[in-house]
């Protein structure tokens, strides 16, 4: 079932999708659920009720869409980078942050977001107290 819930499936439209694949009706109470489900091309609304599709041909388009979507987003993350490192006129992969609360988000998000490995992060003694131990965020992203 999680697999349904990361196609951006609900709880209940993915065990509604299950329990079609599984051999039980849809009840129509259940007809508004199967939007997203029809959406995703697993099922088909027809003459005859909700009837399931062959999964692995709808969801072989949802990945290709998906893989077109990330293509395009690295091109315009290089695209950007260029504009940005041009008018900023800072070495590229170093960010320089300015104040408390932009360092905050930058390091909160670059911690919850690591999928392996962070490098290095260069707070400085900018003022304010400082921390002993790794911060909650870095403690949460570990786990």
């Amino acid at each position: 079932m999680d697999d349904l819930l990361a196609l951006g499936l609900s709880q209940e439209e993915a065990g509604a999708y299950l329990d079609l694949l599984r051999g039980r009706a849809a009840r129509p109470a259940q007809e508004a659920v199967w939007d997203a489900v029809v959406d995703l091309g697993l099922v088909r609304r027809g003459p005859e009720g909700i009837v399931a599709a062959h999964p692995r041909a709808a969801l072989e388009r949802w990945a290709m869409e998906r893989e077109h979507q990330a293509a395009h987003a690295r091109e315009a993350a290089a695209a950007l980078t260029m504009l940005h490192d041009a008018a900023t006129r800072e070495l590229p992969f170093v960010e320089v942050l300015r104040g408390r609360a932009a360092s905050g988000a930058v390091y909160s998000a670059m911690q919850t977001g690591a999928q392996q490995l962070v490098r290095a992060w260069d707070r400085g003694s900018y003022g304010g107290a400082t921390q002993s131990g790794a911060p909650s965020v870095t403690m949460t992203a570990l786990r």
